[in-house]
C-alpha cells in the first residue's frame, strides 16, 4: 500500500486518435480516415477542452494514464471519445410584420440574427418564397408576382412597386453547407399599402421577436397622408392616441396608466414605454390610433415580453478534502434550466468572486452551450460562484453557490511547486512550446 508522499499520481493526456465521422459532416463534405490530432499537455487529474480546439464532425479518442510518482512503473490507463456538437440552425428575420407603402423600398434582414452550428451565419443557405394571403387591389392574382427576383442572400431588397398593393407572408428557410442539420425557418407578414388610403402604420424598433422588459420598448408612430402638410398644418390637423391591451396587473394597483408608464406620455407621435413597467412573458397589443381632419384610423402590433430562463441552480463539486493549488472545483449548472421552446438554445458561462466582492468578479469559462466549468486550481479562501444562464433572446438568469477552499502548509506548497516545475521541465524537454 502506498502512504503519505507515496500516493501522489501524475497524469499524462494523450489524443491518441482523432478521425472524420461521415454520419455528422454534409455528404458534399464527406471524409474519412484520420484527422489532425490535439496537443495535449495537461499534467493534472482534470482536462479541460476549450469548444475553439475541436473540429465538427471529427471523434476524437482521449486517453490518460496515471502512475504513482513513487513506483513509476505502476500504472492504469483510461480512454474516452469526444465530439463536437453543434448548435441548431436559427432562422430570424430583424424587425418582424409591417406595413409598407407603394411609394417605398423596403428590405426584409436576417443577417444579423440567423445563426448556424457554430454560432455564426458564415455558412447558411437563404432560400427564400413569397405567398399572397388576398387578392385586394388592381392585381387580383392570389400570386406573387412572377418578375419578383428571390434573393440567395441574406437580405431580400424589395423595391418600390415590385409588390402590388395587398397582404404577403415572406419566408424564409435556413440550411447549412457544413454539417446535415434540420432546416430552420422564418418568416414576416407584409401588407402593402397605398399611400393615398393607408393614414397610419405602426413601426417598432425592436427587432428581437420577443422584447426584454428590462429595457426601454420604443414604437414610432408614422401617418401616411394623402397631401404633404407643413408642421404647423400636422400639428393642426393630425394627433395620435396609443393604448396597450391588457393592461399589467401592476399599473391597476399602483393606479398607473399607459400615459404615465412612458416617457413621451400617450398621446406623442412615438411612445416609448419605460424599463419595468411590462411584465416578464406576458402578451399585449399595442394599438396607434391617428386622427387627420376628423377621420380615425387605427393600427396595431402584438409584442411578447421575454422572461428569464429558469428552473435550475448552480452547483460545485470537488474531491475532499478541498485545498488550494491541488484540488480542482467542478461548477455546473445541471439538466434542470428551461424556458419557452422559441427561447431556446440555452447558453451557460461561469465566473467567481471572493465573498462579499461582488465587484471583482473572475470569468472561469467563456459562454457556450456546455453545463460545467472546471476551475483548475483555486486559492485558499472562501467564494461565490456565479452560474450565468442566457436564452437566444439575450435574457440572463444568475444562480450562485459557495464554496471554501482550505490552505496547505509550506512543505505540501513546496510539493505542489515542485510537481509543476518538474512538469513543467518534462514538456519543455519534450519540446513542447506551450511550455
Amino acid at each position: 500500500c502506498f502512504q503519505g508522499d507515496d500516493k501522489q499520481v501524475l497524469f499524462a493526456w494523450e489524443n491518441t486518435h482523432a478521425v472524420f465521422t461521415n454520419s455528422s459532416i454534409a455528404t458534399a463534405d464527406s471524409r474519412a480516415g484520420p484527422a489532425e490530432r490535439l496537443a495535449l499537455t495537461s499534467s493534472v487529474n482534470t482536462l479541460s477542452l476549450p469548444g475553439s480546439a475541436l473540429s465538427f464532425g471529427v471523434r476524437y479518442t482521449i486517453s490518460v494514464l496515471a502512475c504513482m510518482r513513487a513506483v513509476p512503473e505502476v500504472c492504469s490507463r483510461a480512454t474516452t471519445d469526444v465530439e463536437m456538437a453543434s448548435e441548431p440552425l436559427l432562422a430570424a428575420i430583424s424587425g418582424g410584420d409591417r406595413v409598407v407603402s407603394t411609394e417605398n423600398d423596403f428590405a426584409i434582414d436576417a443577417c444579423e440574427r440567423s445563426r448556424g452550428h457554430d454560432g455564426t451565419n458564415s455558412s447558411l443557405v437563404y432560400t427564400w418564397s413569397c405567398a399572397r394571403l388576398d387578392a385586394s387591389g388592381p392585381d387580383s392574382s392570389p400570386l406573387c408576382p412572377s418578375t419578383l427576383i428571390l434573393p440567395a442572400a441574406c437580405v431580400w431588397h424589395v423595391q418600390r412597386g415590385q409588390l402590388p398593393i395587398g397582404s404577403y407572408v415572406l419566408s424564409l428557410n435556413v440550411s447549412s453547407t457544413a454539417l446535415s442539420l434540420p432546416t430552420a425557418h422564418a418568416s414576416v407578414s407584409v401588407r402593402v399599402a397605398n399611400a393615398s388610403v393607408s393614414l397610419s402604420q405602426l413601426v417598432t424598433n425592436t427587432l428581437a421577436v420577443k422584447a426584454d422588459p428590462t429595457h426601454t420598448f420604443r414604437f414610432k408612430g408614422e401617418l401616411l397622408l394623402p397631401q404633404i402638410l407643413s408642421m404647423e398644418q400636422e400639428f393642426e390637423r393630425v394627433s395620435f392616441l396609443w393604448t396597450i391591451s391588457p393592461e399589467p396587473d401592476s399599473w391597476t394597483a399602483s393606479n398607473m396608466s399607459l400615459d404615465s408608464a412612458s416617457s413621451t406620455g400617450a398621446r406623442s407621435r412615438n411612445l416609448a414605454i419605460r424599463a419595468n413597467m411590462l411584465d416578464p412573458g406576458a402578451s399585449y397589443r399595442v394599438f396607434l390610433q391617428a386622427f387627420y381632419d376628423g377621420e380615425a384610423t387605427q393600427t396595431g402590433v402584438d409584442v411578447h415580453m421575454n422572461r428569464l430562463p429558469y428552473g435550475g441552480g448552480c452547483s460545485v463539486s470537488s474531491e475532499t478534502p478541498l485545498l488550494e493549488l491541488s484540488t480542482p472545483i467542478t461548477v455546473g449548472a445541471g439538466d434542470a434550466w428551461t424556458d419557452d421552446e422559441g427561447d431556446m438554445p440555452l447558453t451557460y458561462s461561469f465566473a467567481y468572486s471572493a465573498i462579499g466582492d461582488a465587484n471583482a468578479i473572475t470569468p472561469l469559462s467563456r459562454e457556450s452551450t456546455r453545463r460545467s466549468a472546471v476551475w483548475p486550481a483555486p486559492l485558499a479562501g472562501e467564494y461565490t460562484i456565479y452560474c450565468y444562464v442566457r436564452d437566444a433572446h439575450g435574457a440572463m438568469a444568475t444562480a450562485t453557490a459557495t464554496v471554501a477552499v482550505g490552505g496547505i502548509d509550506d512543505a505540501q506548497l513546496n510539493a505542489v511547486f515542485t510537481t509543476l516545475s518538474n512538469d513543467l521541465a518534462t514538456l519543455q524537454a519534450q519540446g513542447d512550446s506551450t511550455a
